[in-house]
């Protein structure tokens, strides 16, 4: 029933979840109210038979060519939508660096076991060897 008053433009109706929310009984009020039913906002059988045969809303221009400031200004559910996808955005950005940091951390060991070997190569090597190049790659520049 939410997706069918939406296709007829009550598009306050909210989620399709199947419970009858605040946005969704404003959208059955409103529906009962455009099409002549008694106000309320229960689904009964005058409901549901006029909407199998109702035509989508007529919207007025203003109302249709509104900027989205002046929406979200008007209409509280509109608000709710747009912080709700701001604050999905953030959340999205926190989740992809904690994925990219667990990734990374997860794989810490694995590379130690690469780096390993190397360290065990160069901790073989005598400290002292390096000294005896410095001094006679300085003679060999200087000539």
């Amino acid at each position: 029933m939410q997706r069918q008053m939406k296709d007829l433009g009550y598009t306050e109706v909210g989620s399709a979840d199947g419970k009858l929310g605040t946005m969704t009984a404003t959208a059955i009020r409103a529906f009962r109210a455009d099409n002549a039913l008694p106000a309320g906002d229960e689904i009964d059988d005058d409901l549901l038979l006029a909407l199998q045969k109702a035509r989508p809303r007529a919207i007025a221009p203003e109302r249709a060519n509104a900027p989205p400031d002046v929406v979200r200004e008007k209409v509280p559910e509109a608000r709710t939508s747009w912080l709700t996808k701001i604050g999905a955005f953030f959340t999205g950005i926190f989740a992809l660096v904690g994925s990219f940091f667990d990734g990374v951390i997860g794989n810490l060991g694995a590379a130690s076991g690469y780096i390993q070997p190397v360290k065990d190569a160069a901790g073989d090597v005598p400290g002292w060897s390096g000294c005896w190049r410095s001094p006679a790659s300085l003679a060999g520049s200087s000539s």
